[in-house]
């Protein structure tokens, strides 16, 4: 068999759960239970049934709270897509770094990238073309062929409340930073000198099985911010954005990932209704990123970064394309989703206030873990020879 017919399988399975729950009686379940209480050997049979039941529709709903539950009606699309003005870009996504498979990136470090790029004035005396952005209105980038290929997805429309949620987990990553000991200037990495911390699951190279991360120290912190009512709404706002612009590819990572968490019960999905896996918290006043890729991430997917902070956008905390040439204004409270393995990107300095963000992202590894038929490349070579030698086709239109 296949992986891809494996997984195909695993979603069949899961459908005919999915019918067998939803046809059931609820009267009929409480009959069962109060039989199974009943003296004897026919009881404690209908009991290991109500079990077995039970354990199935638990694992079925562990399935859909990853994602589908903002599913976006047809007049949003209309309304939302159609009426958004584009920004034009001569970006040919043949050309982005992506390695053979599709799975992840090329990690050959191209010059600009491990360096900060400076203000905004700065980039413009070097050629770089300024798109003003409201953080509201949202603006597809387009390629020259007319592929969208990342989008400035804004916020949630007519909603006063939605700046609140976004000011209330801006002060819970400052809040809990602070309690943490962690400093504005904390300790540097490849993507800039801030703190930062992820959490949620990952398959990192020479790794046999997809594991949750360690957050070691931080567990109790990240476990707050994520049972925090505001960051759940951000991310379900991030799970409907991305159905919306990239319905084909939000489809992959469900067909993916819903069978792994399926069928690796162990693994853990960190908020309900938001389809990608991992997160990342960025603590620090001002949260500024050097030039990089984010090698790791599924190659062919979207990462999505929302922007937090007190800081004025027209001076300070625009994100940076290099490939593009182009620097975007990137208010407080709005969301971005991009191919954040593959486009290089960056952030410019605050320069009055304070910034500070948090991204969502799925490891690429844990796609072709899943495409093996939930093996690693070695164990499908030596399990699957032939399966191992057919060429991996893993494009996909947004």
């Amino acid at each position: 068999m296949s992986a891809a017919s494996a997984v195909n399988d695993r979603r069949d399975e899961n459908s005919e759960a999915h019918t067998i729950f939803t046809s059931t009686d609820s009267r009929h379940r409480c009959s069962d239970v109060e039989q199974a209480h009943k003296k004897g050997p026919i009881g404690k049979r209908k009991n290991q049934r109500i079990h077995a039941k039970r354990a199935k529709r638990r694992a079925l709903k562990a399935i859909n709270e990853g994602a589908g539950l903002h599913a976006p009606r047809v007049d949003v699309i209309e309304k939302v897509v159609k009426g958004a003005e584009p920004v034009q870009t001569d970006m040919d996504p043949k050309t982005l770094p992506a390695n053979s498979s599709g799975f992840a990136a090329k990690t050959k470090k191209r010059k600009i990238e491990g360096t900060y790029v400076g203000d905004v004035e700065r980039l413009i005396k070097e050629g770089y073309t300024l798109v003003k952005w409201d953080g509201k209105t949202p603006k597809p980038l387009v390629s020259d062929s007319g592929q969208i290929f990342a989008v400035l997805a804004g916020q949630v429309a007519n909603d006063p409340s939605w700046l609140d949620s976004c000011n209330n987990v801006f002060d819970a990553i400052k809040e809990e930073g602070i309690a943490a000991g962690f400093t504005a200037s904390g300790e540097e990495h490849c993507r800039g000198n801030f703190p930062a911390v992820n959490v949620g699951i990952t398959m990192g190279y020479g790794a046999t099985y997809p594991t949750n991360l360690s957050t070691g120290s931080h567990t109790a912190m990240m476990e707050r911010l994520l049972a925090n009512r505001d960051v759940k709404r951000i991310s379900n706002f991030v799970d409907s954005a991305f159905n919306i612009w990239a319905p084909n590819l939000y489809k992959r990572y469900m067909d993916t990932l819903n069978p792994l968490f399926h069928k690796l019960p162990y693994l853990r999905r960190i908020i309900k209704g938001c389809i990608f896996p991992t997160a990342a918290f960025n603590f620090g006043g001002n949260v500024v990123t050097k030039a990089h890729r984010d090698c790791m991430n599924y190659a062919v997917g979207w990462c999505a970064v929302v922007a937090l902070g007190t800081f004025d956008p027209s001076k300070g905390g625009h994100i940076v394309f290099p490939d593009l040439k182009i620097v975007v204004e990137f208010p407080p409270a709005s969301v971005i989703l991009i191919p954040s393995a593959t486009l290089t990107h960056a952030n410019t300095p605050v320069m009055n206030g304070e910034r500070a963000s948090f991204t969502l992202y799925c490891s690429g590894g844990l796609f072709r873990y899943v495409v093996n038929g939930f093996r690693t490349e070695s164990q499908l070579a030596k399990d699957d020879p032939v399966e191992y030698a057919r060429p991996v086709i893993n494009s996909v239109t947004t």
